[in-house]
């Protein structure tokens, strides 16, 4: 059985959780990361920074989920915030709406600082 592709690693860096996704993110990758999402906000972490510079497209379902994080982080007092990502992602999240909820920084330097 061939196993499956890394989607997603995550690391803390003080009070804000990064996300690092790997590859198409789509409904499968977003089930991943909405599971890791409640793992952090379960631990208090409020703030969160997703770096794509490891992914190239980005599916509806996979936005959607995204966008359901983006609620709930919003109805508390957390951040949201994107990083590194390309044209297309970009695109993707301005044309879904995303890009009006969270902050879409060109690296992941200017995030943390942003995010600070």
């Amino acid at each position: 059985m061939k196993a499956k592709p890394l989607m997603l690693t995550a690391e803390r860096k003080d009070d804000i959780a990064i996300f690092h996704t790997h590859g198409y993110v789509d409904d499968e990758c977003g089930e991943v990361i909405a599971k890791r999402f409640e793992e952090y906000w379960s631990l208090g972490i409020k703030d969160f920074l997703f770096d794509m510079s490891d992914s190239k497209l980005a599916s509806t379902l996979g936005v959607g989920v995204l966008i359901e994080i983006i609620r709930q982080i919003n109805d508390s007092v957390g951040t949201m915030a994107f990083c590194n990502c390309n044209k297309v992602i970009s695109t993707t999240f301005k044309i879904m709406g995303l890009a009006k909820y969270t902050k879409i920084y060109r690296t992941m330097e200017e995030a943390l600082e942003g995010m600070s």
